[in-house]
C-alpha cells in the first residue's frame, strides 16, 4: 500500500537567495552536526506525521501506537521497522542520520562549539559582487544565530548552556529551569506574565538563539535585516521538528553610532541615544513577529501562525513599566550596604576580611524614633522598586520582618510591589528558588553553576520570615494550625502540599515504586538462570555494588534473590506511606520474615540498601519524562495525571539525598572554586601567588 504522503513533495529551500544584486546565504558551520541532527522526514512529512499523531491521540491510542500510525501513514507500513522514529515525535527530538563521535572533519576554523553536538552555529551573510576581486564578494550584512538542540541535554540545561557564552548561559537562568521549562511565573504570575501569551508550548523543541544582526552603514534601511531574518527561519524550520526564535533585542556601537556618542558631553544625551537604539532594535523584531516572554528581556518568535503570539499587534505588546528615580529614605539607607553579588574569589583574596552587617533592627527604630510611625519614609523605595520590607525579607532578616509586621504600616507595604512585579513575599520566594537551583561565582563576568542535586532545604531564617510574610506569625502557629509536615515541606521547597517529610512528592514517589516493582518482577523471574547469564542481564542495576560484593553474586543463588528483594522491600516502604531510608527498608525486611533469608545474606555479604536504593532511583531517572527517555509518563500517564504536580518532582538527586543515600547527580559539569577554597583555609594562597603560576590562580579565583 502506497504512503498517504502525496508524492509530489516539496523540494528543500535552497540555501542561498539573491536580493536586488546582493546575494543572501545561510551557511552552516558544521556538516556533520547537520547529518546527525536534522530530521529524516521532509517538511510535508512531517506535517502528515504531526496531523495523524494528533487524530491517534484523540482516538486515545497509546503514544506508541500513536507514532507507529504517524510513521506507517508517512513510510507506508513496508518501511524498515529499524527507523520508526519512535523516539521522534512533535516534542523537537530531532531524528540523526548518524553516529557522532565529537569530532567534524567539516568543520569550520570558526566553529568554536565543535566538539557539542547539541550546539550548531548558523551564519547568514549578504555579499556583493567584487569587481575587482570577482572571486571574493564583499560582505555588506550578517547574522549569527545558535541552533540548541534542547532535546540532547536537557538533563543538564544549566551546566551546559553556561559554557558557551555569556549569553547563552544568561537566556537559559533568565527564561528556564534546570530542565529547559519556561519558569512558572512567566506564565502565570499577574504581572511578570507580561501579556501571557507564551506558556509551556516553550517547553518543547529547539531553540534558535538569535545573537547579532549586523549590516553595513551603507546597505541599511533596505530590508536586509528583515530578508537575513527570514533566511534564518525558513532555513531553520528544514533542520528541525519544532523550535522557537529567542532574542535579546540589542545594539552595535557602529562607527555612526560611536561618533555620535563621542559628540556627546552630557550622560543624559547617551543615555537617550542608547535608549532609541534600543527601541529601534525592538520595533524591528517586534516587525517580523517577535514578542516579548513575560516582562523579560527576551522576545520569541513561533514558526507557527496558529500561535497566540501572531494575534497579538506589536502595539500590544509588553513593555516593562519605566522606572522612576525613587531611593530609599537616607536613614534606611543601611539597607542597601550588602545588597550586592556574592563576592567573587578575587575580591576575597584582596580583602580577605568579612564584609560588616549592620545592625538593620536598630536602623529601624531610630527611623522609627526620628520620624514616627506616619512618615512617608516608611513607602520609600530603592532603584529598583524594593521596600524597607523587600530588603529585610531579602537578607532573611528575621528581627526587621517581625519588627516591621508589627508596625501601622504594614499592610500597605506587604501589598506594595517592587519595579519587577514582586511583593515582598514573592521576591523571597523567587530568591529561595533561584538560591535551589543555581550558584553565581562573581568575577570576570558571572558564571552559574547548577546546584538543584545539592538541595538540603531552606535555612530556618528563611522559612520564618517566610511563614511571617504569609500572615502566619511564627513556626509555632503553623504547627498549631496545620501540624510538623507543614513546616517541614515549607523547608524543604514542597508545593504540593503533600510531599512525604516535606520532599517526597507522589509523583516521584510513584516513580520510585513503579521502577522497583518492574525491577523486582523482572529480577526475581530470572533468578532460575545460571547467575552469571543473572548478573550480565541485570548489569545496569549492579553499577552501585561495593566493590567484591558483584563477585559473590556470580557464585552465590541466594545474594540475586538477597538484591532482588530488597527492591521489594523499598517498594512495601513507598506503599505504605514512608521514606525509603535504609531504617525504614530493614524495618520492611523484618516485617516480611523473609525466609529463606537472601536479603540478610545480600547484607552480611557486603550488600547494602544504598547500592538498591540508588539503582531504583536511577533507573526512575532514566525513565523521566525531562532527564530520560519518558518511558514511565507513556505507560503510566493516566495514573500521573491524578497526582498533585509539584515542584519537587523530577528531583532525583535531591531525593536519593533526603532519603540518606548518595546524591545522584544529573549535571556533568563540576562547580570550580572547591581547589580555591582549600588553598585559603590551608595557607597555601601566598605560596601559589609567589610562585608566578599566573594562570593556576586566574583560574581558581573566577
Amino acid at each position: 500500500m502506497a504512503s498517504q504522503l502525496d508524492q509530489e513533495t516539496t523540494e528543500s529551500a535552497h540555501n542561498s537567495d539573491t536580493f536586488g544584486n546582493l546575494k543572501i546565504e545561510v551557511r552552516l558551520r558544521s556538516k556533520s552536526k547537520a547529518a546527525h541532527n536534522d530530521p529524516e522526514f521532509t517538511i510535508p512529512e512531517r506535517e502528515l506525521y504531526e496531523k495523524v499523531l494528533a487524530e491517534s491521540a484523540n482516538e486515545g491510542l497509546h503514544p506508541m501506537a500513536q507514532r507507529m500510525a504517524a510513521h506507517m501513514a508517512v513510510r507506508g507500513p513496508d518501511s524498515d521497522q529499524d527507523e520508526s522514529n519512535d523516539d521522534d515525535d512533535e516534542s523537537g527530538q530531532d531524528v540523526g542520520h548518524e553516529d557522532f563521535d565529537g569530532e567534524d572533519e567539516n568543520r569550520s576554523e570558526c566553529d568554536v562549539d565543535f566538539h557539542r553536538k547539541w550546539l550548531e552555529p548558523v551564519d547568514v551573510v549578504v555579499t556583493s559582487a567584487n569587481l575587482e576581486e570577482p572571486d571574493n564578494p564583499t560582505v555588506v550584512a550578517s547574522c549569527n544565530a545558535k541552533l540548541i538542540r534542547r532535546g540532547q541535554m536537557r538533563g543538564d540545561f544549566y551546566g551546559k548552556m553556561e559554557l558557551p557564552n555569556r549569553e547563552t548561559a544568561s537566556l537559559a537562568v533568565g527564561l528556564f529551569d534546570r530542565y529547559g521549562r519556561l519558569r512558572p511565573e512567566f506564565q502565570t504570575h499577574p504581572v511578570i506574565k507580561g501579556t501571557g501569551v507564551w506558556g509551556e508550548e516553550l517547553d518543547e523543541g529547539d531553540i534558535l538563539l538569535i545573537e547579532r544582526i549586523f549590516v553595513n552603514e551603507g546597505y541599511r534601511r533596505q530590508g536586509l535585516g528583515r530578508k537575513m531574518t527570514e533566511a534564518l527561519l525558513a532555513r531553520v524550520r528544514e533542520k528541525s521538528w519544532s523550535f522557537f526564535a529567542l532574542v535579546w533585542p540589542t545594539f552595535l556601537t557602529t562607527d555612526d553610532i560611536e561618533r555620535e556618542l563621542d559628540s556627546l558631553t552630557n550622560g543624559a544625551a547617551k543615555d537617550r541615544v542608547y535608549d532609541r537604539e534600543h527601541n529601534r532594535a525592538v520595533t524591528f523584531y517586534r516587525s517580523l513577529g517577535f514578542r516579548r516572554v513575560g516582562s523579560t528581556i527576551w522576545f520569541a518568535f513561533a514558526p507557527k501562525q496558529s500561535h497566540p503570539s501572531h494575534q497579538l499587534v506589536a502595539a500590544a505588546d509588553f513593555n516593562p513599566p519605566e522606572a522612576h528615580l525613587t531611593s530609599l529614605h537616607a536613614l534606611l539607607s543601611a539597607f542597601k550596604q550588602n545588597d550586592g553579588p556574592p563576592r567573587s574569589n578575587l575580591d576575597r583574596v584582596r580583602k580577605p576580611e568579612p564584609r560588616q552587617q549592620p545592625d538593620y533592627l536598630a536602623v529601624l527604630k531610630d527611623c522609627m524614633r526620628q520620624k514616627g510611625s506616619a512618615d512617608a519614609c516608611w513607602m520609600s523605595k530603592d532603584e529598583d522598586g524594593n521596600s524597607v520590607l523587600h530588603l529585610s525579607a531579602s537578607l532573611f532578616n528575621v528581627a526587621c520582618v517581625e519588627w516591621i509586621l508589627n508596625q501601622p504600616f504594614a499592610t500597605p507595604l506587604l501589598q506594595l510591589r517592587n519595579n519587577r512585579g514582586e511583593t515582598p513575599l514573592e521576591l523571597l520566594q523567587f530568591k529561595l528558588e533561584k538560591l535551589r537551583t543555581q550558584k553565581v561565582r562573581s568575577g570576570w563576568g558571572d558564571r552559574y553553576y547548577p546546584v538543584s542535586d545539592e538541595f538540603k532545604g531552606h535555612s530556618h531564617r528563611a522559612v520564618r520570615c517566610l511563614i511571617m510574610l504569609k500572615g502566619l506569625r511564627s513556626v509555632e502557629s503553623v504547627v498549631d494550625l496545620q501540624g510538623v509536615d507543614a513546616v517541614q515541606q515549607m523547608v524543604r521547597g514542597c508545593s504540593c502540599g503533600e510531599c512525604m517529610k516535606g520532599f517526597l512528592s507522589p509523583r516521584m514517589s510513584y516513580a520510585l515504586l513503579c521502577q522497583a516493582e518492574i525491577g523486582f518482577d523482572m529480577m526475581n523471574d530470572d533468578t532460575y538462570h545460571l547467575l552469571g547469564d543473572w548478573v550480565e542481564s541485570h548489569d545496569h542495576y549492579l553499577q552501585y555494588l561495593p566493590p567484591g560484593v558483584l563477585q559473590s553474586l556470580k557464585t552465590n543463588k541466594s545474594m540475586p534473590q538477597g538484591f532482588a528483594n530488597l527492591w521489594q522491600h523499598v517498594a512495601t516502604c513507598l506503599r505504605n506511606g514512608k521514606v525509603p531510608k535504609k531504617a525504614n527498608v530493614l524495618d520492611a525486611l523484618e516485617d516480611a520474615g523473609e525466609w529463606p533469608p537472601h536479603t540478610k545474606n545480600f547484607l552480611e555479604r557486603g550488600g547494602t540498601v544504598e547500592s538498591a536504593f540508588l539503582a531504583i532511583c536511577g533507573g526512575a531517572m532514566e525513565q523521566d519524562e525531562w532527564k530520560g527517555d519518558g518511558d514511565h509518563e507513556e505507560t503510566f500517564s493516566k495514573e500521573i495525571s491524578k497526582l498533585p504536580k509539584c515542584r519537587n518532582d523530577h528531583e532525583f538527586g535531591y531525593v536519593s539525598g533526603m532519603c540518606g543515600y548518595q546524591r545522584l547527580s544529573v549535571f556533568e559539569s563540576a562547580e570550580p572554586g572547591t581547589d580555591f577554597a582549600k588553598l585559603m583555609d590551608s595557607g597555601d594562597l601566598a605560596k601559589l601567588m609567589d610562585s608566578g603560576d599566573l594562570a593556576r590562580l586566574m583560574d581558581l579565583m573566577i
